[in-house]
């Protein structure tokens, strides 16, 4: 087991509880009876991004770029049926999850003081 690379996979799912944690405090203020993902969900996505970036070294960039699609699909979908049903069209929650992807794939390769960076201004919009 490379210690490394579970630490950098550690980090980037810090980073997403991180980020998770602001965006749950920013929907409890607001909030107009619409789900949003929170905490958990901020997580999974940031070792989402690091476990891609991760499989992209044996299995080509490729890789990374089907799983950001697919998570950018499930976001979409997301916003659309939300902004549906509340009326609200902010994207800054969908933005910051699609965001947190990236920062957990740019952790696990390497840039994790980046990384750390773009998470506290992430974190503090």
């Amino acid at each position: 087991m490379d210690w490394n690379v579970m630490t950098r996979l550690a980090v980037a799912l810090v980073l997403g509880l991180i980020v998770g944690v602001e965006r749950g405090w920013q929907h409890q203020q607001s909030s107009k009876g619409a789900f949003a993902a929170g905490i958990r969900s901020f997580g999974f996505v940031g070792l989402l991004g690091g476990v891609g970036a991760l499989l992209a070294l044996e299995w080509g960039s490729s890789l990374l770029g089907v799983l950001f699609l697919g998570l950018a699909l499930v976001v979409a979908v997301s916003y659309w049926l939300t902004a549906k049903k509340t009326q609200d069209f902010g994207l800054t929650t969908e933005l910051a999850m699609l965001l947190t992807f990236g920062l957990g794939a740019l952790v696990v390769s390497g840039y994790e003081a980046e990384g750390v960076a773009i998470a506290v201004v992430v974190a503090a919009l």
